[in-house]
Parts: structure tokens; sequence; C-alpha cells
């Protein structure tokens, strides 16, 4: 916490670069909790920290003599000098990321902290450190020093006519907006008189006011005995609360308690309880914060780039998608090889979500822990195509295998994948190799030749042919029938 305190007031130790001219990040690495104020007392530290630059040449000078700070006041400098720390935790240390996360939340997304984990060999740092930037800079605070007289609703309507005399009569019409950038200068000047008010731009009996009142700046003024945002109700009926309540709702109020009812219809308040917020609606039940919040930014439908809030619900724009408009529907994330989510899972919110009936997992669903290799489920295949024997006939050998890719080598290579070694039922030993290609399909290198024959002291290689056979006559023994050049793939026989 000292040392977040020292790099946020040290600006020319550091060597910041000015807050109107760049972002300024802090990258903290950790895998231990953090110290606060009045935890200095255990080392007989009682001094307050002042919140003072005492870092010369690269060294703290005070860390024997100066408290931690505490958190909110290191949130104030963070914030004041535009200091954004992104907290990186080591991903084994949970209960640390914990405590870091309520330090986040606590600071608030105005400080721009982020924190998340860190895998063990660093491996993910560039990509954490770009997320965390892509989360600060979707955010702006802006700060005004405007006096309480002033309303700040000007700053959206500048053009509106005021109503309010005491408006123009203000001594104070300029005020600043404070951002990180620099201050925005603003000054006001009330229209109190406009020129849609003069009788010559007046329109009495206004096809727009149902011929019961005059059209000044846009609205009705009604004539007497008629009420009605166009004039359309007598007076003595324009309230009629049960119009303007809903129907089959436990909400027994006009308007839901947030407008008023006038010949029939609600008239809602032009703004709700919290700041931003706009009351819409027939019955004035909706509401533009009533949407769900993107879980990563907290903004309403992921913020006005993604989507906006129509009575409750999302409506995404774009390639956004979701309940919140959080999830991407790209799927260049689920892509590896050219395969999407490796053939076993689909593609939700950029991320692979792997089928819960296949053993593979991982982010592209290709990782198969479970696996014992492929060698027995390619073994009948191998010994039909290529030997012409095993358990699968010559007639379905062409149909049960067609999607086999088989290629013959002389020697077995590590790259051609996994060495797999079975015997036949003449007892003769055969080896090949399989690897699996993007797309599933797969690749089965066979060895032509392997056996080796010792002939007048020098070692030469064969291939070899293997037969069984029954003796003749009265001889009823066995024999194994072998012979030496046989152009197929390799047999090691025993006599």
């Amino acid at each position: 916490m000292d040392a977040l305190m020292q790099i946020a007031v040290c600006g020319s130790e550091i060597g910041w670069v000015d807050k109107q001219s760049a972002r300024r990040l802090v990258i903290v690495i950790t895998d231990a909790n953090y110290h606060f104020a009045g935890d200095g007392l255990l080392g007989g530290v009682v001094m307050p920290n002042d919140g003072h630059c005492y870092t010369r040449t690269g060294k703290y000078m005070a860390s024997t003599t100066m408290d931690y700070p505490s958190p909110g006041f290191l949130k104030q400098k963070l914030i004041d000098e535009q200091v954004s720390p992104i907290f990186a935790i080591n991903k084994t240390k949970l209960h640390v990321y914990d405590q870091y996360k309520e330090l986040v939340n606590f600071f608030g997304k105005e400080s721009g902290a982020v924190a998340d984990l860190l895998s063990e060999d660093s491996s993910n740092i560039v990509q954490l450190i770009r997320e965390a930037y892509e989360t600060i800079a979707q955010t702006q605070t802006i700060r005004d020093n405007a006096p309480e007289v002033m309303e700040n609703k000007w700053i959206k309507d500048l053009c509106q006519c005021s109503d309010r005399t005491e408006d123009c009569n203000l001594k104070e019409k300029s005020f600043s907006l404070v951002t990180p950038f620099g201050n925005v200068d603003i000054n006001l000047d009330f229209i109190c008189s406009c020129q849609c008010e003069k009788d010559e731009n007046t329109e009495d009996s206004s096809s727009d006011c149902s011929g019961n009142g005059t059209l000044t700046c846009g609205q009705c003024k009604c004539d007497k005995d008629w009420a009605g945002r166009k004039c359309q109700c007598p007076e003595e009926s324009k309230l009629a609360p049960s119009k303007c309540i809903r129907d089959n709702s436990t909400d027994a109020e006009m308007c839901s308690g947030l407008g008023t009812c006038l010949c029939g219809d609600c008239q809602c308040k032009k703004t709700g309880l919290r700041p931003g917020e706009i009351i819409n609606g027939k019955y004035c039940e909706c509401s533009n914060m009533d949407c769900p919040s993107d879980p990563d930014t907290d903004l309403i439908c992921g913020g006005p780039d993604h989507g906006q809030c129509l009575c409750g619900n999302c409506s995404c724009s774009g390639n956004w998608t979701g309940p919140s408009c959080s999830c991407t529907k790209h799927t260049e994330g689920c892509m590896k090889d050219g395969v999407l989510c490796n053939g076993f899972g689909t593609c939700e919110c950029g991320n692979c979500v792997c089928n819960a009936s296949t053993v593979y997992r991982g982010k592209y669903c290709d990782e198969c822990p479970s696996c014992a290799g492929k060698c027995s489920l390619n073994k009948d295949c191998v010994q039909c195509l290529v030997f012409k024997s095993g358990v699968i006939s010559s007639g379905d050998c062409k149909t049960r295998c067609k999607d086999f890719k088989i290629n013959e080598v002389d020697e077995l290579a590590p790259e051609m994948g996994e060495r797999c070694t079975f015997k036949d039922d003449d007892d003769c030993s055969f080896s090949f190799s399989y690897k699996e290609n993007p797309g599933k399909d797969v690749t089965i290198s066979v060895q032509r030749r392997e056996s080796l024959s010792q002939r007048s002291g020098s070692t030469r290689r064969h291939s070899w042919r293997c037969r069984r056979g029954t003796g003749r006559g009265s001889s009823p023994a066995p024999y194994l029938e072998i012979a030496r050049y046989y152009p197929g793939p390799t047999r090691i026989c025993q006599v």
C-alpha cells in the first residue's frame, strides 16, 4: 500500500508523463496479502501516512517512520493522480486474490483498478494486461465543480426554454467539467424568451391540440375546460385513475407511482431516482436501468456499443448477444488449426463449451486426460487393409475402414505419432504409428521393413511372409512356412 502511495504521489521521481497526455498504469504482481493503516503499530510505527513523496533515487525513505496508508486515503490519491493499478495474483493463491478483489471493489470504477489471476509461469501476463487495459479504457469518470444552485440538467438541454425566472438571474453562469485529460469550461446562456413563444409563431385551435388549444413551442396550451397532452379530454374527466393502473398488477398505484394520470394517459417523470435513469412505458413501469449488466464491466446491456435497455430486456446490436449483450458472436476465440472447438464442442460467447458426452476438455476441447491411446481402435483396420487378415472380413474392410489414410514407410519416426505394436494370429509382430489431424481424421504409418537376419557375419534387412500349414500323410505336425521376398509390410516370424 505504501509503495502504491509513493508511485501515485512521486510523479517526478517515477517519471510519469503528464496525466492529460497518457494513461498511468501500475502492475502489482504478488502472492501475499497487503498491509494497511494500523499494521505499522506492530513494528512501533505510529506516525500516520501523510500522502507525501519520500522516495529518493528509487528507495522509500520512510518505511520505518511512517505507517501504511488506509485504503480510503490511497483510493483518493490514485484517483487524484489518475493512476490505475492492475493487481496480478498467482492463481494458486485464491484467498489472496479474493482480498484484492474486495480492495478493487472498494476503490471503485473511478480508480480504474483491476484484479486478475496470473498463471504459475506468468505466461498470460501480456493477455492479462491487455484485458485489464480494455476494461479500464471502457469507462471514464467526469466530475464538475458547478455550484448547487446551478442544475446540471442544462448541460444536456442547452437549447431548452426555461420557464423559471430564477435561472435567468443566476450570477454564476459557468463551471468546469473535470476529466483525466484536462478541464472543459462550460458557459451557460439561458434562453429566457424563445422566438417560438411570440404570438406570430403560435397556432390557435391547432389540430395538434385537438382543436382545443394553442400550439406553442411544440407544446399544447389547452383552452379553458380542456386538458391532456393534446387537449383531448374535458377538464372534469381528466383524472381517470383506473386507466392508469396496469391490468392484473399487484401495484395499485397510478402510473406505477412514477408519473401522473392525465386523460387516461400516464405522464412519466422525466428522470428516475437514480442518476441518468429515464422512466417510460405505458404505465411508467419501465426504466433504462432495469436490464442485466455485463458481469465484467458492470455496464447495463454491456454499454451503448453493445445494446440498449428496453423495458427490462436488452436489445443487442451488432455482433453482441445474450441477456446482457455481453456475449460476442465472433468465433475466432474458439478456432484452433481451422477447426471449431476441435469438433467436440460449441462456441458460446467466444469460448468453447465442450460436449458433456465426450471426454474432451480444455480451451479448445482438445485435451483428453482420460484417453489411454487409440492403438487398439486402429489395429483391426490396419490388419484388414495392409495384411489382409484380422477379425474384419475382406468384404467389410472397404466399408468399415474407408476413412483410414495409410502410408507404408521404411522406418517409423516420432513425428508420425504414437507407436503401436501387435502380434497377429500367426504370432507375427507388426508395427504402425497414428496421428490425429485437424478435423479428427487419422493418418496411419505402417512400417514396411523391420526384421533382421544374420548371414555370413553381416546384417541384412529382409521382408518376410508367414503362412501356417499342417503335416501331410502320416505326419500331422503343423509347420510354419517362411517366404523371403514378399513386398508387403514387415512381420517378425517365430518358428
